[in-house]
């Protein structure tokens, strides 16, 4: 059982009932009046109702957000592709550098395709090219239309 301050459950029962009478504190006591102060907190509405357009503004802001990534990942994806593109063009220099010109006669002529890796280059560029086709069609049908 707990023990309570008859007194003080006295004063909390009289601030109470006065903010609720919304009457002058008749006593000029202070444990009285910080009750009374208590109470009217407790008396007041806790949850401010929403705004009108709260689902708008949070869809709106959902949105936001996701645009924001799609920006940052597109960032980021470019800055990568940069950095490829820098050391796949540093790295052909520094063939061209240590071969020549002779890279390019074997490159230009058809002698590639008669060796045993023709097929596996030929497949290669086949997938990089279907999946390029592929993406596209993927991107498109993934959007939403209004």
């Amino acid at each position: 059982m707990t023990h309570v301050d008859e007194l003080e459950w006295q004063r909390q029962e009289r601030a109470r009932l006065e903010e609720r009478a919304d009457g002058a504190a008749a006593d000029s006591n202070s444990s009285v009046l910080r009750y009374r102060v208590v109470a009217r907190e407790l008396a007041r509405d806790p949850d401010a109702p929403l705004p009108s357009n709260f689902a708008y503004a949070i869809s709106a802001r959902i949105e936001a957000d996701a645009r924001q990534q799609r920006l940052e990942r597109k960032r980021f994806e470019r800055a990568a592709f940069a950095w490829l593109i820098a050391v796949c063009g540093t790295g052909g220099c520094i063939a061209l550098a240590i071969y020549g010109g002779e890279w390019w006669s074997a490159v230009s002529g058809a002698e590639w395709l008669n060796s045993r890796n023709a097929p596996w280059l030929i497949a290669v560029a086949g997938c990089a090219l279907l999946s390029r086709l592929l993406d596209g069609r993927v991107r498109s049908a993934g959007r939403v239309k209004h």
